[in-house]
């Protein structure tokens, strides 16, 4: 298939996700009853059954509670099981046991589609999973255009397509009547085709298969398929298998450690950005996950009551991490720094808990001084408005102290070449400027190497420092181009994956270049540092035009010296020449 073709159809597939997308955020929730009815608990008993409880708190007359013989205050226990709720069916007949007022008698529930309100917890869930249907989708697109000459980025885009399509069924209310028991079915295949493309994903994101593990994940991804495929029958078969849920979500569960596994194989195996960016994935991945699996052994250990069953569904919105760190990580260029992250989850989170108890006083002070008159609306207003103007000079104040403290290592570094920036210019000598620079960079950048390259017919390395570097660099070279068309920092991998190489520009021509392999313990250049090596490396490339000016002034007063030495001579010559005694 062109890549053409295959964009196309990343393109269709999105789009018609899209579709169910909005229509399952649009569609209305529905129950099996005309009452108000609630779930009480639900009990799992293995293997095969679960003992579900349903509390009747309004059963209105012509309902079908009401023809059930069910009032208001009885206990509806289904004789079907926990998962039976999601494929019951209008028309359905629901057989149980009533409990009124202590006494228990068989009761049968003719099931309808009767729509119910939104709770709480479906404001967050169906939100956040539209929210992740459409990152998930437009992720695949911009992969698609952005890298879609690799060779793992088709395995990708079908993980995103699939659970685009199927957000891992946060809420499985909307579907209505016979056709929930298959559209689930065919949710549950599109999620499975989803977890072995992200698999594969994982093997193919370093090229081919390394002969180790990943190539065993590879040949196992069909049986696994297959395996969770037989579940999904399974359970579209009989319902109340519930013996099969725990080793059907193990399965998964192994998916998802297998494919944070090659990915932390492959970060191993890697240097620089390159190793931190594939450590990112992987973390994003278990991250992403955690709140899924979390839901549901909390929901098989701990059971549910009441409003409980749909709280445990909102800790599955963690899969937002994974387009979100899936495209910072593959697009951009680096990766945020935890120590960045932590700073500023710091600084805002301190910010925002502080208002709390500012309010909370102002509150207090307000209600004691003034009562409830107009005087304390005008307060609080009053307090507001100067809360919201002073909040930028806090905020900022704030965040140079923790920044201060969380980057007090890196700020030290900083100081350290911004000190050597100064001293350049008042280094005469070519060669000592060269190795100082070296070595200084050497001392506090902490790259693998570190090499300077100079002009000549080629341009020839003139100091090195930390690991080998080549000797010169052809005028020719692509990362000569680059640094002369973008007159800025380029990345390369020249001294390793990960580093930088910086111009040195002198009327308008590259006189030299700064080539900086990535750090030794693997962390990625942050802008600020990316900023200070360039103005180091443009003052170096001033202090070393400088200092050959100044070696082409002397060598041209020398040579100036030496003409006028020469005519005075060849004159005492011609001079001698002309007197009598030389005749």
């Amino acid at each position: 298939m062109t890549l053409g073709a295959w964009r196309s159809l990343i393109v269709f597939f999105a789009i018609l996700s899209a579709c169910l997308a909005v229509y399952e955020f649009a569609a209305p929730k529905t129950d099996f009853t005309q009452g108000d009815v609630r779930l009480l608990g639900a009990w799992l008993h293995f293997p095969g059954h679960a003992r579900t409880t349903f509390l009747v708190f309004s059963a209105p007359p012509g309902s079908n509670l009401a023809a059930a013989g069910i009032s208001s205050g009885d206990h509806f226990i289904a004789d079907d099981s926990f998962l039976a709720r999601w494929t019951w069916a209008p028309g359905d007949r629901i057989t149980g046991t009533v409990v009124h007022n202590g006494s228990s008698r068989p009761a049968t529930i003719f099931a309808v589609s009767h729509p119910v309100p939104w709770t709480w917890a479906d404001w967050v869930q169906r939100p956040g999973r539209l929210i992740l249907q459409i990152v998930m989708l437009t992720l695949a697109i911009v992969v698609a255009w952005h890298v879609g000459d690799a060779p793992w980025v088709r395995w990708l885009c079908a993980y995103l397509i699939c659970v685009g399509l199927a957000p891992w069924q946060i809420d499985r209310l909307e579907y209505v009547g016979p056709i929930r028991a298959v559209a689930i079915s065919i949710e549950d295949t599109v999620v499975q085709v989803g977890l072995c493309a992200a698999m594969i994903f994982a093997v193919m994101i370093r090229g081919s298969p390394a002969h180790d593990f990943r190539m065993w994940i590879v040949r196992l991804t069909p049986l696994a398929f297959l395996i969770l495929e037989a579940g999904i029958v399974v359970m579209f078969l009989d319902p109340r298998a519930l013996y099969y849920t725990p080793p059907f979500r193990a399965v998964q569960a192994l998916c998802i450690v297998a494919a944070i596994a090659a990915l932390t194989a492959a970060a191993a195996e890697a240097t620089g950005q390159a190793r931190q960016r594939l450590r990112y994935m992987a973390w994003t991945f278990g991250l992403g996950f955690s709140g899924f699996f979390l839901s549901i052994a909390a929901m098989f250990v701990l059971g549910n009551t009441g409003d409980d069953l749909q709280a445990w569904f909102i800790p599955r919105l963690t899969l937002l991490i994974i387009p979100i760190g899936l495209g910072y990580g593959l697009l951009s260029h680096r990766v945020v720094s935890s120590h960045y992250i932590a700073s500023r989850t710091l600084v805002y989170g301190a910010i925002t808990s502080s208002l709390v108890p500012v309010f909370a006083a102002a509150e207090w002070t307000a209600t004691n001084l003034f009562g409830q008159g107009t005087g304390k609306n005008a307060f609080l207003v009053a307090l507001g408005v100067m809360v919201a103007a002073s909040f930028k000079t806090v905020h900022k104040k704030f965040e140079g102290f923790v920044d201060r403290i969380v980057f007090k290592d890196r700020h030290a570094r900083e100081k350290a070449l911004g000190r050597f920036t100064k001293e350049v210019a008042h280094i005469d000598d070519a060669t000592t400027l060269a190795h100082r620079c070296a070595g200084v960079l050497d001392q506090h950048v902490g790259a693998v190497a570190t090499a300077l390259y100079l002009r000549g017919s080629e341009y020839d390395r003139i100091a090195v420092a930390g690991g080998p570097s080549p000797r010169r660099i052809k005028q020719i070279d692509p990362l000569v181009v680059s640094l002369k068309s973008q007159c800025d920092a380029v990345e390369t991998e020249l001294l390793g994956a990960g580093g930088y190489a910086f111009p040195m520009i002198s009327r308008g021509a590259l006189l030299g270049l700064l080539v900086i392999g990535p750090k030794r313990d693997g962390e990625i250049f942050s802008p600020d540092e990316i900023k200070s090596l360039s103005e180091l490396t443009r003052e170096v490339g001033v202090a070393l035009e400088g200092i050959r000016l100044s070696d082409l002034e002397s060598q041209l007063a020398e040579a100036k010296t030496g003409r006028a030495e020469l005519k005075r001579l060849l004159s005492d010559l011609v001079s001698r020449e002309k007197t009598p005694e030389s005749l």
